[in-house]
Formats: C-alpha cells, sequence, structure tokens
C-alpha cells in the first residue's frame, strides 16, 4: 500500500508539472505585422507581473508592438497597471494631471525621457487617455530615479512659487539641473564636485521647503498630500541615487539605480496596487532575472526575481534588422543580425514572420540552445551581451524588421 501511495504521489507530481505551461518550451508564430497576442493567454497564466523588456530603446517598431501588446494584456488579460521606465516623479505626476492631457500626447511629453518621446507611443497614450475615463482604466505609472520629463520639477516649481521667495526656487532649479551635469564632466573631479554638491543642496533645500510648508500648501490646496509625497519620494530616491564617486557612474550609479528602482516596483505593488496585475516596460537589462555572461550588476529584474517568485515573468525582447536610433551618439544607423550564434538569427530561422518562444525553468546538463550561452545584439550594453536564455528570461520575442523611432520636438512646457 506504502509503495501504491509513493507511486501514486509520483504520478500526480509529473501531472502537475506536465500542466505547469509557463515552464514548457513553445514556439509561438505570429504575424509580426498584424499580431492578436493569443498565445500570451498560455504563457502568462497566473503571473501577477510581466516585464516588457527591449534589446535597445532605439527599435521604432518594437516600441509600436509592445504598446499594441500592453493593449492586449490591459483588455484581454486584465492587466491594470502599467509601470514603464520613466521617473517615478514625472510618470506620478502626468497621472495626476491625465485629464488635462489631449490624447494622452502631454502625458508622453512630460514624463518619458527624449529618446522615448516618438510617434509610435502615440497610440499607447491615447489608449491610457481614453481608458482614463472609464471604470476600466490602465494606471499609468514610472519607476526610475532620474528626472525623464519635466512633468516633476514644473509641479516642484509650482508648489514653490507659491511659498517661497523667488532665489529659493531658483537655487533649487539650478541645483537639480546639475544631476544630468554630472555624467558630462568627464575627468574632471573638479567639476563633478562641483555638480555633484549643487544638485544635493537643491535637493536638500527643496525637501524643507516642502515639510516646513506642508501644513500650508494643503492647506490652501497648493498641492494635495498625495502630490507632496511624489515629489519628497523622488526626491529622496534622486539623492540616494547620485551618491556615487567620479567615475563610477556606470558602476556604483547603475546598482544603485537599479536596487532603487526595484524599490519603486515593489513599493508600489505591496502597498499601491497589491490586488492588480502589473505590467513593467523597461530595457533587457533591467527586467532580465540574471546577469548575463561576466556581468557582476545587480539589476532591477534580479531583485524582483527574488521578491515575487514564479508570479514574476520576465519577457526579453529582440530586432533581427533594420535601422537603431542609437541616442547616446544622436545617429541612426542600419544593422542586420546575421551571425550564427546569436538569438536574433536563431529565432528568425524558426520563423521570418516573428515568433515568440516561452521557455523553461534552466537546466544545466540538457543541450538544447535556450539552455546554453548564446549571444544578442543589445547596443546599449555595449553592443554584444552574452547569455543563456532559460536562465535570464522566462520568454524571448522577436521583431524581424524595424525602422528607427519617429521623433517629435513639440513639448507641452
Amino acid at each position: 500500500m506504502r509503495v501504491f501511495n509513493s507511486l501514486l504521489l509520483m504520478v500526480l507530481c509529473v501531472l502537475v508539472i506536465s500542466c505547469n505551461t509557463s515552464n514548457q518550451y513553445k514556439e509561438n508564430p505570429y504575424n509580426a505585422k498584424n499580431p492578436d497576442f493569443s498565445f500570451l493567454k498560455e504563457a502568462l497564466k497566473g503571473k501577477k507581473i510581466v516585464a516588457l523588456g527591449e534589446s535597445s530603446h532605439g527599435f521604432g517598431d518594437l516600441q509600436l508592438l509592445k504598446g499594441k501588446m500592453v493593449q492586449y494584456l490591459h483588455d484581454e488579460l486584465d492587466y491594470d497597471v502599467l509601470i514603464m521606465e520613466a521617473g517615478y516623479g514625472d510618470a506620478k505626476v502626468s497621472w495626476e494631471n491625465m485629464e488635462y492631457s489631449d490624447e494622452g500626447v502631454e502625458t508622453k511629453a512630460n514624463s518619458l525621457f527624449k529618446y522615448s518621446r516618438s510617434e509610435e507611443f502615440n497610440p499607447l497614450f491615447k489608449f491610457i487617455k481614453d481608458k482614463s475615463e472609464t471604470d476600466n482604466k490602465l494606471v499609468f505609472s514610472g519607476y526610475d530615479t532620474q528626472i525623464s520629463g519635466n512633468a516633476f520639477l514644473f509641479k516642484l516649481t509650482q508648489i514653490i512659487s507659491l511659498v517661497e521667495i523667488k532665489i529659493i526656487q531658483d537655487s533649487i532649479q539650478s541645483g537639480l539641473k546639475s544631476f544630468r551635469t554630472m555624467y558630462q564632466v568627464g575627468d574632471s573631479l573638479e567639476a563633478f564636485q562641483y555638480h555633484k554638491n549643487k544638485l544635493f543642496a537643491g535637493i536638500d533645500l527643496a525637501i524643507s521647503v516642502l515639510d516646513d510648508n506642508m501644513e500650508e500648501i494643503i492647506e490652501k490646496e497648493i498641492a494635495t498630500q498625495k502630490e507632496l509625497n511624489i515629489e519628497l519620494h523622488a526626491l529622496d530616491y534622486l539623492r540616494q541615487s547620485s551618491d556615487f564617486e567620479l567615475g563610477d557612474a556606470y558602476t556604483v550609479g547603475l546598482s544603485l539605480r537599479d536596487s532603487l528602482m526595484a524599490q519603486n516596483v515593489i513599493k508600489q505593488i505591496k502597498t499601491e496596487y497589491p490586488e492588480k496585475k502589473i505590467i513593467l516596460w523597461g530595457h533587457n537589462g533591467h527586467i532580465e532575472r540574471s546577469s548575463g555572461e561576466g556581468d557582476n550588476i545587480k539589476w532591477m529584474g534580479h531583485f524582483l526575481s527574488e521578491e515575487f517568485g514564479d508570479d514574476y515573468y520576465a519577457m526579453g525582447m529582440y530586432c533581427k534588422k533594420g535601422n537603431i536610433f542609437a541616442h547616446w551618439k544622436k545617429t541612426n544607423q542600419p544593422f542586420d543580425i546575421n551571425e550564427d550564434g546569436f538569438i536574433e538569427k536563431t529565432l528568425f530561422d524558426k520563423n521570418q514572420n516573428g515568433i515568440f518562444v516561452n521557455l523553461p525553468t534552466y537546466q544545466a546538463d540538457r543541450t538544447e540552445w535556450y539552455h546554453n550561452q548564446i549571444n544578442g545584439y543589445e547596443p546599449e550594453a555595449g553592443g554584444k551581451v552574452s547569455f543563456i536564455p532559460s536562465k535570464r528570461f522566462d520568454g524571448v520575442l522577436l521583431l524581424p524588421e524595424t525602422s528607427v523611432p519617429t521623433f517629435i520636438t513639440k513639448s507641452s512646457r
């Protein structure tokens, strides 16, 4: 009888594992020109958080495809919160003022980084705007510690202008503008320290003004307690993520930023949206479950994977060929990944019209391509990144071809 019970238990375990479709390898061809994304129903079954990656911020058609995927996830799979790689303060303030946004254009312009303010994002932000006027809202938020748009500083200036004299406003604004300058001083320790100190002084002064005048600000309806909390939190995390020394921006600075971005996501999920299903939007490097070869930084997705376990689904996304906008050079560049040993070619050879692959849990003793080292074209990470797909992601998607984003220079501020 004991032997029978043991065999029965083994059979049940096998059945449970076989029913867990998210741990199975499955290829899902799709039409990149007219995707329906129905393959996501099976892959994301039981997943609370889906993170949509991208191998570069400079792929316009991938931005458009991801926007369509977000709409599908909201309408068909009940994901009701979109948290993007945008400044926490900029995105939060923009969402609070969504009613004033014309088809979402102002929200996009005032919350996203410059390389994301393209026409390809317009359908997504119109969708967010339209949904904001219904009971079925797609909540928009951000997780970055950096200043990405205009909304956060605009609101901060607006608040402070009503409670303090102009010289304090100027000191705060000038100090916060030093954030970007810190990354542009080259090897000058003197210039770096000057702008870092100026930034910290501006942040500290802004926090002091908000704290000291909080009662008056709320009483006179200059800002709500919620808006003040957003501003204070954004200022605090901006300061923390900027606390590195000259030459450490892309080591210590990146580690600080990603650990704080993870805290931003975890805090929002647990305290603001505990009953909601979440969509994250960011670079492959930020949303990955584990690092590639030779990468010692603990990225945002590593923290999220530890915190949420199987509730977290990381989807890496790649493009096979086309043109990329290299925002760090401000140039458009052609590319075509035809070399064996690259994930783009591996996926393209399986289906040239577009393919999504659901990946199983990593097994070191397996020989399949997805359990072994492969390369990917990720320009912001140096060009070639080596990794094991089933360790780094839960799924990967290939867009066969892309053009550069179509940028709009107009801003509402």
